[in-house]
């Protein structure tokens, strides 16, 4: 009897407590919906302003944008007396509209707009950025991704000082990007991918000191990679891939001590992989293919205990393959296919997932690929062997000869001075067929000396 009188209290007392806990959410306070009166006169009448100036002749919004309650207007939310967030879905708009200029009679610090979300309307929504958006100050976050925007990005938008977000990706905005812009402090997120934007990358935006996430990739801007940018401690997403970017890689962007993700495929970028990189400790992925890269691979870069991704593949690079990179994480993919890495792929590298040429992962890679006296080849000498193993490709009688890096002891391949220059002539008999049952090919070796 007694367990039964046990079970009994333990029940009457869940009940109780039950009891109290639905009678203290009875009597919290309800919050009453927001309207339009809660604003100040001032915010009312400006805010309204803005919302009707920006609906134009939308014919998708002439009908349910009606009465001065923009609190319930579709697409329009009033969190509280202070915030207005809109977000439209997609083409709600209905007919074509251009986004405004203010009005000389508007005060932006009074439109309570926070969010302004316009995303995906297509060629419905067009025109320029609006210079005089500037005086919005209580814009946090602007979404105009995939639009008819057209024009250059306005430098007063600089003043944005509270702007926290800003997606203009998927538009045709062109010209360059403003030095100005770096005075956007509060700024977080940028993406201005996919239009046709030119010229170079500011120094000023190391200015943007909360900057996290930075993505410009898709354009055809130019010019170096900013040392200073280095400085942007903030950053831990950049990409900047699919450009005409050129010069080297900084070795001050070690300073970039919270960056995750860096895309740089698909540039121009020459010159050879920094070692101070490994400094970026918290780096987890690293797209480097497709430029003109050369030397060798770092072998501090071993040490970089979160890169799980490493895209150096279609560059110049040449050497042998760090066995201190075996210290990657496990299942790592390292791509290197695509340069003239002498050598074999080090026992170390067992636990990486690891994409390279035959040369370096044959049964025979120790004898057939030896580095000998030209392991490290210039950007132009590993140019000339890719080349030349182009060539080979289609001959079946010089793959089992023209091996390893040192392509001036190929059978065939002469390097020397030419024609009174520094030259290369590869005398290749009874492999290319024809009438003549050879061939002759000239062209700058490269060597070095002049």
């Amino acid at each position: 009897m007694a367990w039964i009188n046990y079970a009994l209290r333990r029940a009457v007392a869940a009940a109780a407590m039950l009891v109290l806990m639905c009678v203290a959410h009875l009597c919290r306070p309800v919050r009453a919906a927001v309207a339009a009166g809660d604003f100040t006169l001032e915010q009312r009448t400006h805010t309204l302003q803005f919302l009707r100036q920006l609906s134009g002749s939308a014919a998708g919004l002439q009908s349910t944008w009606t009465g001065t309650n923009f609190c319930q207007w579709p697409g329009v939310t009033c969190v509280d007396a202070t915030t207005v967030n809109v977000e439209l879905a997609k083409a709600s708009l209905g007919s074509a509209v251009v986004l405004p200029e203010l009005g000389d009679d508007m005060d932006g610090s009074q439109v309570m707009v926070r969010q302004l979300g316009l995303a995906k309307q297509g060629t419905l929504l067009t025109g320029t950025l609006p210079a005089s958006w500037s005086r919005l100050s209580q814009l946090r976050v602007v979404d105009l991704q995939f639009n008819g925007i057209t024009g250059e990005l306005p430098e007063s938008w600089g003043g944005m000082t509270g702007l926290t977000a800003l997606y203009l990706t998927g538009n045709g905005v062109s010209g360059s990007l403003p030095a100005a812009w770096s005075g956007m402090a509060s700024l977080k997120e940028l993406r201005v991918s996919s239009n046709k934007l030119s010229g170079a990358l500011p120094a000023a935006w190391s200015g943007m000191a909360s900057l996290e996430m930075l993505n410009l990739m898709s354009n055809t801007l130019t010019g170096p990679l900013p040392a200073e940018w280095g400085g942007m401690t903030t950053l831990s997403r950049l990409y900047l891939n699919n450009n005409a970017l050129s010069g080297s890689l900084p070795a001050a962007w070690s300073g970039m001590t919270a960056l995750l993700s860096l895309m740089l495929y698909d540039n121009g970028l020459s010159g050879t992989l920094p070692a101070e990189w490994a400094g970026m400790r918290s780096l987890q992925t690293l797209s480097l293919w497709m430029n003109a890269l050369s030397g060798t691979l770092p072998e501090d870069w071993g040490s970089l205990s979160a890169l799980t991704t490493v895209g150096l593949n279609n560059n110049a690079l040449s050497g042998s393959l760090p066995a201190s990179w075996g210290s990657l994480p496990a299942r790592a993919l390292v791509r290197v296919d695509g340069n003239v890495m002498c050598g074999c792929v080090p026992a170390s590298w067992a636990a990486l997932s690891v994409k390279a040429d035959a040369s370096v992962t044959a049964s025979t890679c120790a004898a057939a690929n030896a580095c000998g006296w030209m392991g490290v080849l210039t950007s132009a000498q590993a140019q000339t062997v890719k080349f030349l193993r182009g060539f080979a490709s289609s001959a079946a009688g010089l793959q089992s000869t023209w091996t390893g890096t040192d392509f001036c002891r190929w059978p065939g391949v002469t390097c020397g001075r030419d024609d009174g220059g520094r030259g290369l002539v590869a005398a290749v008999a009874g492999v290319c067929g024809g009438a003549a049952g050879a061939r002759r090919r000239r062209g700058r070796v490269a060597g070095d000396g002049a």
